[in-house]
């Protein structure tokens, strides 16, 4: 084995488990996230007079959807970041995926 192909399956091995670190991050925060209504629905603005309720609820709703869309993306990213680093860590180590068989043509 060649020092630049330790290298490379080290390099592919961090960068998949780097992957996995922001996936687990992405359901432990979704699980706080749909846990606790307390978290979701808190208001950014005092509660007064002028403001009213449905305000506040729209306001909330935004803020769930925002937060659900960011969950969606940092999900979309750890996969990639873990798909890249298997890349990597089987580039490095030479072995190439071999193709299937051509299928036998009927008549």
């Amino acid at each position: 084995m060649q020092k630049g192909d330790l290298v490379g399956r080290i390099v592919g091995m961090l960068v998949f488990l780097a992957g996995v670190g922001i996936l687990v991050f992405v359901f432990v925060a979704a699980y706080q996230y749909f846990d606790s209504n307390t978290i979701l629905l808190k208001p950014t603005t005092p509660v007064s007079a002028t403001s009213s309720t449905t305000s506040r609820l729209g306001e909330s709703a935004l803020l769930l959807f925002g937060r659900i869309g960011l969950l969606v993306v940092m999900a979309i990213a750890g996969s990639q970041v873990a798909s890249r680093g298997i890349q990597l860590y089987f580039a490095a180590t030479g072995l190439r995926r071999s193709t299937p068989p051509a299928l036998p043509e009927s008549d």
